[in-house]
C-alpha cells in the first residue's frame, strides 16, 4: 500500500473513533431553583432643617464661636441596620488653614430617641430600622491660644458646607 492510501485509511479510522466516542459522552443533567423567596434591599435617608446660628460675626478672630441649632431626621430601613451619625468637617474647603484650625463639635440635645446611643463625643450610633428625629447643636469655635499662625488670616470658610453624615457600620 502506498503512503497516501495508508494516510486515508488512518484518517477515516480516526474520524470513526471520534464520532463513536462523541456518543459516549452523553449524560443527563437537571437543575432546580434554590427556593421561592427573594430579598429586598433597605434604604437610608437624611434631611436637616434650616437651623439657626446664634452668632453671625463678619470677621472671626481667635476666641470666636458660633452654635447652630436645628434638627436632623434619619430614616433607616433594614433589619440589621447600624450606622454612625456624625458631623463632617472634611466637607469644608480642603487645604484652607482656617477650616483646619476650627474645632467643630456635634451634640444631640435632649433625650436620645430609642435606637440612638452616644458612642463617643460627637459620634452617635443608630441601631435598627425607623425614623429618628435628632435635635442637634453644632458648635464651631476658632480656638484662642492654640497653635495657630498667620496662615489663618484672610481666609473664608462657608459654615453651610458643614455636613451631617450617617455611615453604615458592620452589623
Amino acid at each position: 500500500m502506498n503512503k497516501l492510501t495508508k494516510a486515508a485509511i488512518a484518517g477515516a479510522a480516526g474520524i470513526a473513533l471520534l464520532l463513536g466516542g462523541a456518543g459516549s459522552l452523553a449524560y443527563w443533567n437537571v437543575s432546580s431553583n434554590v427556593g421561592s423567596t427573594s430579598i429586598n434591599s433597605g434604604s437610608l435617608a437624611m434631611t436637616s432643617t434650616a437651623g439657626v446660628w446664634n452668632n453671625t460675626y463678619t470677621k472671626w478672630v481667635p476666641g470666636d464661636s458660633s452654635t447652630y441649632t436645628g434638627s436632623v431626621t434619619v430614616t433607616a430601613a433594614g433589619d440589621n441596620f447600624k450606622g454612625d451619625f456624625t458631623v463632617d468637617k472634611s466637607s469644608l474647603t480642603t487645604g484652607n488653614e482656617l477650616a483646619q484650625a476650627l474645632d467643630i463639635t456635634l451634640t444631640v440635645t435632649g433625650t436620645l430617641p430609642a435606637g440612638v446611643t452616644l458612642v463617643s463625643p460627637g459620634v452617635y450610633k443608630i441601631t435598627g430600622a425607623g425614623t429618628f428625629v435628632l435635635p442637634v447643636t453644632v458648635k464651631v469655635q476658632f480656638p484662642y491660644g492654640a497653635v495657630i499662625d498667620n496662615t489663618t488670616m484672610t481666609k473664608t470658610v462657608a459654615l453651610t458646607d458643614i455636613k451631617f453624615n450617617v455611615k453604615q457600620t458592620t452589623p
